[in-house]
């Protein structure tokens, strides 16, 4: 399976290049740096998780059972998202939230209502 993270600076063209990463990376905040107690701030943004089981409940998403092939780990300032692709070709979208995000609860439905406006916003 293969693990990448976008890149942490951009392109000439303002792309962000994709980097191999190992399964420790995908819980460390790798994103960028912070100017006041670094290690503090890192600490408070590892999440370490099952990364197989994760595996295991994407694969059925959708209603196929086609096999994880690829992940790419996105990452911002509360939660780490990950984009991953089915050997079908079809694509999962998880999200991982940090603790000091605030409660699961009411950040993924933050998310959920703002992803809806865009759609309305831009699909529609």
């Amino acid at each position: 399976m293969s693990i990448t993270c976008r890149g942490k600076r951009r392109s000439i063209l303002g792309r962000l290049p994709l980097g191999p990463i190992t399964h420790k990376d995908l819980f460390a905040y790798t994103n960028g740096h912070f100017l006041v107690d670094e290690e503090f701030r890192r600490g408070r943004r590892y999440v370490q998780f099952d990364v197989d089981a994760l595996c295991k409940i994407a694969v059925t998403a959708g209603g196929d059972t086609s096999q994880i092939i690829a992940i790419e780990k996105m990452e911002g300032g509360f939660s780490k998202a990950f984009l991953m692709w089915k050997a079908d070709g079809t694509e999962v979208v998880a999200r991982i939230p940090c603790s000091i995000a605030g409660p699961p609860s009411l950040t993924t439905a933050g998310e959920v209502g703002g992803s809806r406006i865009w759609y309305l916003h831009f699909y529609q």
